[in-house]
């Protein structure tokens, strides 16, 4: 199998794993914009499935790009106007998958989606959440220009963006 369509079906079945634990369809453009109204705090997490090869011949680590990531992510989503509480009603989830392309360049993709959940049931904190809003994106990036602050404050400007069209006073 070609490189370009192995990483393809990786990058496929990551997004399958990680759409798993959510419960419905990808809600359509107006319901995504009518969950975003009145949202006025969040529960941030990063989750990052990471090609070790990645780090080969070395570059940044696992450990160093999630923590970068989820500060950025962090940071961006309060300077959205948004506050980060862990103990909010909603959750946006900034899940990334880098997987690794054998070529002498030392190429990677990237697949960035960014999750709204909400909770089905409100007064049950371990209950089923659904998606409420997502966005995504994919790009093909060099080994070495791998940043986990670029990338947490691409997911919090795509929620941002979205977030503050649904609440102009905010």
């Amino acid at each position: 199998m070609p490189d370009l369509a192995r990483t393809a079906l990786i990058a496929l079945l990551t997004g399958a794993i990680f759409t798993a634990e959510a419960r419905g369809q990808r809600p359509d453009q107006e319901n995504q914009h009518l969950a975003l109204i009145g949202i006025t705090a969040v529960q941030a997490r990063v989750v990052v499935q990471w090609d070790m090869a990645v780090t080969m011949r070395g570059g940044t680590t696992l450990s160093d790009f999630e923590n970068d990531l989820r500060s950025a992510f962090e940071r961006g989503l309060g300077g959205s106007g948004m506050s980060v509480d862990d103990t909010a009603p909603a959750r946006v989830d900034c899940v990334v998958s880098l997987t690794y392309l054998e070529s002498a360049e030392g190429t990677v993709t990237l697949v960035r989606t960014v999750r709204l959940f909400s909770p089905d049931d409100p007064d049950e904190p371990l209950g089923r959440w659904t998606v409420a809003w997502s966005r995504g994106e994919s790009r093909v990036t060099g080994r070495d220009e791998l940043s986990g602050s670029e990338v947490g404050g691409d997911c919090a400007a795509a929620f941002g963006q979205d977030w503050r069209r649904a609440n102009p006073r905010s």
